[in-house]
């Protein structure tokens, strides 16, 4: 690639992260893109069920704290 008018060091920065986006490693965006999106996925799954397991805990406490309340332990 032609990167007339830069400096070599420029240039070769450029070159470097032209190597570094179109290496296997990385692959194409659409694959970063999903692969992004399935790890979001499943912590955002993960902190559903957190949350839902802490809505729980806080109801039966809720309960145990109303039912010590009105004497009917």
């Amino acid at each position: 690639m032609d990167f007339a008018g830069m400096s070599n060091s420029d240039s070769s920065i450029c070159q470097e992260s032209i190597n570094r986006v179109e290496s296997p490693e990385v692959g194409n965006h659409q694959e970063s893109r999903e692969l992004l999106n399935s790890e979001a996925f499943e912590e955002m799954s993960k902190l559903r069920r957190e949350n839902f397991n802490l809505s729980l805990l806080c109801h039966n406490y809720r309960k145990v704290f109303e039912r010590d309340c009105d004497g009917t332990s």
